[in-house]
């Protein structure tokens, strides 16, 4: 069973719904909703702590299930000369049943050696996801537009410095009643993003703002102030470099 599936089912197990088990662990209900959709990992603090939310292993929750390894038998090796044996005789290779009894040993460790290095892998995979998955510090925005539409809508333009398909992108318009309008933009190829804002007060005053999340922290870029628009034509003060 993979990650995902084993999440999915420990966590109805303990009777924890996507935001109770969230909490648990300090993250957005988002980011387990896409570890049990497999769109991301968990970082290896993260996978830990889902271990201990859930009261399992690491390894039961990344679909690994140790086998408990046999004891050697070694009677072979010490079972008495049967009675009326003649003593003289050669002495049995006792090194062969060794070699067979010890042999289980070797493949359980052999098993083990497997087990931790496919856990290792998984966890260098979570980690790597994790890292390709952080925000950075400082995003910049480039070929900031607007563009007056039809019955009060206003088209925009950008191109943020990053584009991941896990993020969520959203643009707000506030104007001066401090009413904001939120829509949810898809980055296209190429990193370009446009859409339509229809604003239900129509023409106004907007100051304009792109935030960019990951699930877990998000960033808040400042686009235009001062948006003024009517059809076929919009004005504002740039906020970032053109």
């Amino acid at each position: 069973m993979e990650f995902r599936d084993m999440l999915v089912k420990a966590r109805k197990e303990k009777g924890y719904n996507q935001e109770e088990l969230a909490e648990r662990i300090g993250v957005s209900r988002q980011a387990v909703s896409k570890w049990e959709t497999g769109d991301a990992q968990p970082a290896l603090a993260q996978l830990i702590a889902l271990a201990d939310a859930l009261d399992i292993s690491l390894d039961v929750l990344c679909g690994r299930t140790p086998s408990t390894p046999a004891a050697p038998d070694l009677s072979a090796a010490t079972s008495p000369a049967p009675a009326g044996s003649d003593p003289t005789s050669a002495p049995a290779d006792h090194s062969i049943s060794l070699k067979i009894a010890f042999l289980p040993l070797v493949l359980a460790v052999l098993i083990v050696a497997g087990m931790f290095f496919h856990m290792s892998s998984t966890l260098a995979d979570a980690e790597e996801a994790a890292v390709k998955n952080q925000l950075p510090d400082t995003i910049e925005v480039s070929g900031v537009y607007f563009y007056g539409g039809k019955n009060g809508n206003v088209e925009y333009e950008f191109t943020p410095s990053i584009v991941n398909p896990n993020f969520e992108y959203t643009i707000s318009f506030t104007g001066f009643d401090r009413q904001t309008h939120i829509f949810t933009v898809t980055p296209k190829p190429g990193g370009i993003c446009q859409g339509t804002a229809d604003l239900p007060g129509g023409m106004g005053s907007y100051t304009v703002t792109l935030e960019i999340s990951n699930g877990e922290e998000s960033r808040v870029i400042a686009l235009a102030s001062g948006l003024v628009f009517e059809e076929s034509h919009a004005s504002w003060n740039p906020l970032v470099e053109p």
